[in-house]
């Protein structure tokens, strides 16, 4: 028997192996598939090698037993491709993007900047009336534990009414339950001091109010410095990221470049640039073709030209992406706001979502972007001039720099 113990495991690790996928899964896949060779773009970027890798985490995929486990598999494939704003949804997820409600604790966190993750989760923001909220907790806590283990950004979301403990630096330990909550943080607008507001926009996608935003910066008139805060502003909508640089930037100046598909292609028949994909390059070429210069991105058109024309500080971190390092990028740019914060997170792709069955949805890039300063933003974050990882000092260095641009502007007007 002891000989054919080793044969008897190998039968079973073989059938494991052999496993097949699921037929509505596997479904899912090829609609993945056919997406992803025939919508998605990113100059550069072979998107039909994504049939081999899928081929390489078949057994994983078979393997997934929960929508979760399965979502986690092919993100994991789809991360193989070296981009940003490839993700695969759970019904779930693709609900709580659309509804903006979610069953959590009402917490965005990070890693504790300059520590480890397992040393704390620092948290970035608190949504109004979810558990963190009337718990107490607020922006700059620091988590240490939940439910005794260190703590995860997937250990803030669970089951409504599942109790967890949390731990948070400075405090003792405390009970919450998962309960849902609403994702939509309103556009606010709060007085530094005299001649200083701080405007704060969580958001370009679902949920930014045209309104709201106009009534904020309507109001920032009377100030003549303003802080816009992006930081945790992931992105949205490209419509309304130009809406919001209508509000400070004329509607003639060109702030950067959509590279898609169709313009590499334009590129790519011209003499000599066949095979030709640096982005940078083809945006360059694209300001002074005859066709493509009038495709440029430009902030929206307003009546009566820019709102505020006070002076401009842009807040960032890691968690501004996407339009939002568009936007603080283009505001450097156009108007010279400096930028404060920390890092961002390089993530610059124009992407969409599409379902491909089973109520799971898939975000896909559909074309890169170049500033109008020539610079690639995808996988090159924003340097803030002044990088400082305390959301309060980077408010005070703000306010700093905003005096400093008055009184050169008083002294010197310009």
């Amino acid at each position: 028997m002891r000989r054919l113990l080793p044969f008897a495991l190998l039968l079973v690790a073989s059938s494991a192996l052999a496993q097949e996928i699921p037929a509505q899964r596997a479904e899912i896949l090829d609609r993945v598939s056919s997406v992803l060779k025939t919508s998605a773009f990113v100059p550069g970027v072979d998107l039909a090698k994504w049939d081999a890798i899928a081929a390489e985490s078949k057994e994983k995929f078979a393997a997934a037993k929960t929508d979760d486990e399965f979502a986690r598999e092919v993100n994991a494939a789809l991360r193989k491709f070296g981009q940003s704003h490839f993700r695969f949804m759970t019904p779930r997820q693709d609900e709580t993007r659309r509804t903006q409600r979610t069953i959590g604790l009402g917490l965005t966190a990070a890693p504790a900047a300059g520590q480890k993750a397992e040393v704390g989760l620092r948290v970035a923001a608190v949504a109004p009336g979810s558990p963190a909220d009337k718990a107490g907790l607020k922006a700059g806590d620091v988590l240490l534990k939940i439910d005794g283990k260190a703590p995860t950004r997937e250990a803030l979301q669970g089951e409504e009414g599942k109790t967890v403990r949390i731990l948070v630096k400075g405090r003792k330990e405390q009970e919450l339950k998962f309960a849902p909550y609403s994702l939509r943080r309103p556009a606010t607008l709060t007085k530094v001091d005299e001649s200083t507001a701080l405007f704060r926009l969580p958001t370009f996608s679902t949920g930014y109010d045209r309104a709201e935003v106009e009534k904020c910066i309507t109001e920032a008139t009377k100030y003549p410095n303003l802080i816009i805060d992006l930081r945790n502003n992931g992105g949205g909508a490209v419509v309304s990221m130009q809406h919001l640089m209508g509000l400070f930037m004329p509607s003639d100046s060109v702030v950067g470049t959509f590279v898609t598909k169709p313009l590499v292609t334009a590129y790519g028949q011209q003499p000599k640039r066949a095979g030709v994909t640096d982005p940078v390059t083809i945006a360059n070429w694209s300001r002074y073709a005859p066709t493509w210069s009038k495709r440029q991105i430009q902030p929206a058109k307003r009546e009566g030209g820019p709102l505020y024309k006070g002076n401009v500080v842009v807040l960032v971190n890691r968690g501004s992406a996407s339009a939002s390092e568009i936007f603080a990028s283009a505001a450097h740019d156009v108007i010279g706001a400096d930028v404060v914060g920390t890092r961002s997170m390089g993530a610059v792709l124009v992407s969409v979502f599409r379902p491909v069955g089973g109520g799971f949805s898939l975000q896909y890039p559909t074309s890169d972007y170049v500033t109008v300063s020539d610079r690639r933003l995808e996988a090159n974050p924003i340097v803030p001039v002044v990088e400082d990882p305390d959301p309060q000092a980077e408010i005070v260095k703000a306010t700093y720099l905003l005096k400093r641009a008055q009184l050169r502007k008083e002294r010197f007007g310009k």
